[in-house]
């Protein structure tokens, strides 16, 4: 009993103690928590930052279908055996891509930071000391990918985060508009390059079938000239004979000559010797054929007699009236590739970035002033018991 009164004693006495030096202990406490108020304000702000990155929409892609589903010129998109679309000359995915290409180069933010950040204006330092300043502050600067997801068509669509660290948020939200500026512009730099890269490729393509199926053309043309020149030679002999025997017309014993294949282009004998009797068909029928063949190419003949001359003339006239060209500058001219004011490459807005204080302040001012109470009353309460020891002593 006389224990437990003893220990209820001694925690009155102690509540006594801490009661008689509460003004100690509040100033104390108090000096404590001004000292740390004065230390937090020297430090300077920092906040993490976070913005949220998409792709383009379905709808907004809708700007370059034109251009997208100029045949021949994009993986065509099958359902079944029907025909849906193509995967297109641009696309969001691609668009992205570029974005977060350009972020984990991280030479947008450097070119940010140097037009527009102070510290790096006013810095004092060599070229290398500079760089290396310009390369920390890039590291800054994170993106991480939030979630993917696969459309119908098989495309996967990307959307991420930008997360970076700033000790001034109106200076992070005009270098993230520039950067951002700066990578929307090189990707439509980047992809207007690519298309007019594919106009050259289409060109010289066609270029270079139209100068083939001209050369097919002069040369079916040119061997049709020889061939036919040697056999109206033929048959202007053969008529003359036919003449000076006054064979005039179909005589028996040309019966051998009746049916055989006269078409010059398919004669590949080297000998006249199928030809040595033409003269008993009479020199009407020959020179009726000498006639004929004559008019090939005239009037109502207008394509020359060689079987392969109308397929040749055909190729030729579909690569004259190809318009693939013309609907890449069509389809480019509808879309927004054309104009730096109405391009975008993802969506983003620099009113939703969420700065978060790294060091919450108000956070280390409680937990100080609750840590300099403490110390306050271990110290009143150590003073006390000293002087007591005095005392007794």
């Amino acid at each position: 009993m006389q224990d437990a009164t003893g220990d209820e004693i001694d925690l009155i006495e102690i509540i006594q103690t801490l009661w008689d030096g509460k003004w100690l202990i509040t100033a104390i406490t108090a000096a404590l928590t001004i000292l740390s108020v004065g230390v937090l304000l020297q430090i300077p702000p920092s906040f993490e930052g976070s913005l949220r990155i998409t792709p383009l929409s379905s709808q907004e892609m809708a700007s370059y279908q034109a251009l997208n589903n100029t045949p021949d010129i994009s993986e065509p998109i099958y359902a079944g055996e029907v025909l849906i679309g193509h995967k297109g000359v641009v696309s969001r995915q691609d668009f992205f891509a570029a974005f977060e290409e350009k972020v984990l180069q991280k030479l947008i933010f450097r070119a940010a930071h140097m037009r527009l950040d102070p510290e790096i204006n006013n810095f004092d330092g060599s070229r290398g000391e500079l760089a290396q300043k310009l390369s920390e502050i890039a590291q800054n600067y994170e993106f991480f990918r939030t979630s993917e997801s696969e459309e119908s068509d098989g495309a996967v669509v990307i959307t991420g985060e930008l997360i970076f660290h700033t000790n001034d948020r109106e200076l992070a939200s005009d270098i993230l508009e520039l950067a951002f500026a700066a990578a929307t512009e090189n990707i439509r730099l980047t992809n207007l390059e690519a298309i007019a890269d594919l106009k050259r490729s289409i060109e010289t393509g066609l270029q270079f079938e139209s100068d083939e199926v001209t050369r097919e053309i002069e040369n079916a043309l040119s061997t049709y000239e020889v061939k036919t020149a040697t056999y109206l030679a033929v048959l202007k002999e053969q008529a003359a004979i036919a003449r000076q025997l006054g064979i005039a017309d179909y005589q028996l014993g040309a019966a051998t000559q009746v049916g055989i294949d006269i078409s010059i282009e398919n004669d590949t004998s080297e000998t006249p010797s199928r030809y040595s009797t033409l003269y008993l068909r009479g020199y009407k029928a020959l020179e009726q054929e000498i006639a004929l063949i004559n008019a090939r190419g005239k009037g109502d003949a207008a394509y020359q007699f060689i079987p392969s001359y109308a397929q040749l003339f055909e190729r030729k006239k579909t690569l004259e009236t190809d318009r693939r060209l013309e609907r890449i500058d069509r389809g480019l001219a509808l879309s927004p590739l054309i104009s730096p004011e109405k391009f975008k490459a993802f969506n983003y807005d620099l009113k939703t970035v969420i700065f978060k204080p790294k060091i919450n302040k108000l956070l280390v001012v409680i937990f100080t002033t609750l840590i300099g109470s403490i110390i306050a009353a271990i110290f009143v309460l150590i003073r006390h018991s000293m002087v007591q020891r005095k005392q007794n002593a």
